[in-house]
């Protein structure tokens, strides 16, 4: 055999090994480098929908800098909070969105700042366009917070204001974003927005301390959204008998969550309650994200819906299954 062919069997032979280990990894070990990234800067990880939300954009550092905390649950959204922005997620699949942090610092100026119109003469050059803020008004936006807007228009959002003198430093206020210019370094720069956020309305403080970059704290994901499933077998059954109900409860990547709360309501054919033995019920899902039970099939005649209602860092999910009683 060739020296040429033997070196081509044995790299056959080990990308062959290589895919085969691949398989054998726990499936946690294959997404989790690429499902999140950890931010030296700050001490803070991004994963999940969030991660790809701040991926999509090439300039995702300039337009929100690094995130100041991890994602959390509160009322039914997630958030998180960036140097420059918010990121905010309803409960489902909503995908992400930027909270409109700079009509809330125009709206909500603090009472050190000191806020003056540009001259009328600036503002009507040939350096400037028109645009209109939500309500159709036009505003002016002018020399270099024009190219800047041309460029992230998408990510900024409508305009809000003219062109401002706050504190002798000139700004426009945009729905994500508020603008500075830097005349010295002759450039823009957006404001800080998120960390402005933060100190002025956040009430845990505690978000703000960092992770470390190795080991199980930056790697554990947030929940963004779940999905419940349920089934029951047989599907038909007589009164005295037992039902067997089973329940899968996971995340966005699909994978079980442990210790989500479960609550299972009976309704008849025209979606009234059930009596006892199939009154509401409450549990809690398993090591696999399961619940795995037996129900008594009540003296009934007819279809029994079973609603299976979900909860996990307040995020709820649902799902419905049934079975009928045979006579």
């Amino acid at each position: 055999m060739s020296l040429k062919l033997q070196r081509t069997l044995g790299l056959l032979l080990f990308l062959a090994l290589a895919a085969a280990l691949a398989l054998l990894l726990p499936a946690s070990r294959l997404w989790a480098a690429e499902d999140i990234r950890y931010f030296p800067q700050t001490g803070h990880s991004v994963q999940g929908d969030f991660l790809d939300f701040y991926r999509a954009w090439p300039d995702a550092a300039l337009l929100f800098g690094y995130p100041i905390t991890e994602a959390f649950q509160r009322q039914g959204q997630t958030l998180q909070y960036f140097q420059r922005a918010l990121f905010q997620q309803g409960a489902g699949n909503a995908p992400p969105t930027l909270a409109n942090l700079g009509r809330y610092f125009y709206e909500h100026p603090g009472q050190a700042l000191h806020r003056e119109p540009l001259p009328q003469n600036f503002l009507n050059s040939g350096g400037c366009k028109a645009f209109p803020d939500v309500q159709g008004e036009p505003h002016p936006v002018c020399y270099e917070f024009l190219r800047f807007y041309r460029q992230h228009r998408a990510v900024l959002g409508q305009v809000v204001s003219d062109p401002l003198l706050e504190n002798g430093v000139p700004v426009q206020y945009f729905e994500e974003a508020r603008l500075e210019y830097h005349a010295r370094e002759g450039r823009v720069v957006i404001s800080n927005l998120g960390e402005w956020y933060f100190q002025r309305n956040e009430p845990d403080p505690r978000l703000l301390q960092a992770r470390p970059s190795g080991g199980e704290a930056p790697l554990r994901r947030s929940v963004l959204t779940m999905r419940v499933m349920a089934s029951v077998s047989p599907v038909l059954a007589h009164p005295g008998e037992q039902v067997h109900l089973l329940v899968w409860v996971t995340d966005q990547l699909g994978r079980p969550l442990s210790g989500a709360a479960i609550r299972l309501q009976f309704t008849d054919t025209r979606g009234n309650p059930l009596a006892a033995p199939l009154t509401p019920q409450a549990f809690t899902t398993d090591s696999q994200g399961r619940l795995d039970i037996r129900l008594p099939v009540p003296n009934y005649r007819g279809h029994i819906a079973v609603g299976v209602s979900a909860t996990f860092g307040g995020i709820t999910g649902e799902a419905e299954t049934a079975f009928r009683v045979w006579h």
